[in-house]
């Protein structure tokens, strides 16, 4: 005999659990030696994210611990929550947002000091210095009596002393830090409210000292004008994306005209930190995902139409993409 039931209470033998059973989206990627990284979210794990890597024989290895969900919360959008050079991985820990290092033996050494408050100090968009001493990223404080936190950008102690020295303060949010090749300058982004990263914000330059910066340069950013992504080619000399024209295009320190003027916008809106439009070959040639006619681009790659992360390891792109019929991968 049929059971009757309301309209759209009848039991299913499809639930939420079975829909994301099994599934994984890639978000970041990074590039060490012949090693490629990459986030991986699992919803059916509670949206855990892990840290992966495929090896240069093919190996491919979860590298963070099984209980260890790598995210931060830093303008509470988060972003840039890890990084990975010469095997090993800089990451902030969900559950407490401390910064850690995790040695290529596998042995994970917290970099941070816990907080007086819970997920009080956060950290995000970091990378170390050429030496390994330090690793210089942003800075969220948060005040137990619920006031305005507080951006800074910071250098952390590589070596698990829980030192942390402030570099820079002052603007209400920091994104970027980005140390050149040689480790004698840090550029970054600033702005302050009202505006939002796509409105207006600064490029600022610096020399990088032990622990500190000294004569702060003003390099671009004047107004109504969005600056975004600073990175150094390997040559040295700084780049960033600017939408001066009213589309975000590649422009160089020293140069007024872009230096790559792809057929769209260069650029997405920051809502996140870490992320990554254009990447330099090993011979300094730029290239960029650009947005046009309601999809992304990047030249050689037709099937894609979407792009969470561009990078370069020697003369090859790295990137996770999807496709209108084709997930993340």
């Amino acid at each position: 005999m049929a059971d009757v039931v309301p309209y759209g209470a009848w039991p299913s033998p499809i639930s939420a659990r079975s829909l994301v059973e099994g599934a994984v989206a890639i978000s970041e990627v990074v590039a060490d030696g012949p090693d490629v990284w990459w986030a991986e979210s699992r919803p059916g794990e509670g949206g855990r994210t892990v840290l992966m890597r495929r090896s240069g024989d093919g190996t491919v290895t979860e590298m963070t611990r099984e209980d260890a969900s790598v995210r931060t919360l830093v303008h509470e959008y988060g972003g840039g929550a890890w990084w990975a050079v010469d095997g090993v991985a800089y990451y902030v820990e969900m559950g407490d947002q401390r910064l850690r290092r995790r040695n290529p033996d596998g042995n994970v050494t917290v970099l941070t000091p816990e907080p007086e408050i819970e997920r009080g100090l956060r950290y995000a968009d970091g990378r170390p210095t050429p030496d390994r001493r330090w690793y210089v990223c942003v800075r969220e404080v948060h005040h137990a009596d619920g006031g305005e936190p507080r951006n800074e950008i910071v250098a952390v102690a590589g070596d698990g002393s829980l030192r942390v020295e402030v570099l820079v303060s002052g603007a209400d949010f920091y994104a970027a830090p980005r140390i050149s090749p040689d480790g004698a300058r840090l550029a970054w982004v600033q702005w302050d409210h009202p505006n939002m990263p796509w409105d207006d914000t600064q490029l600022w330059v610096a020399d990088l000292g032990e622990s500190s910066v000294d004569a702060s340069e003003h390099v671009a950013g004047h107004g109504d004008e969005s600056v975004w992504q600073p990175e150094w080619s390997p040559a040295g000399e700084l780049h960033w994306l600017s939408d001066r024209d009213d589309h975000w295009k590649l422009y160089r320190q020293g140069v007024d005209a872009p230096v790559l003027d792809e057929p769209g916008e260069i650029n997405c809106p920051g809502w996140v930190l870490g992320l990554s439009r254009y990447t330099f070959l090993a011979d300094g040639r730029a290239w960029a995902i650009w947005y046009r006619d309601g999809s992304e681009h990047l030249a050689g790659h037709p099937g894609y139409t979407m792009f969470a992360t561009l990078r370069s390891r020697d003369d090859d792109l790295v990137f996770a993409a999807a496709s209108w019929s084709a997930e993340t991968e």
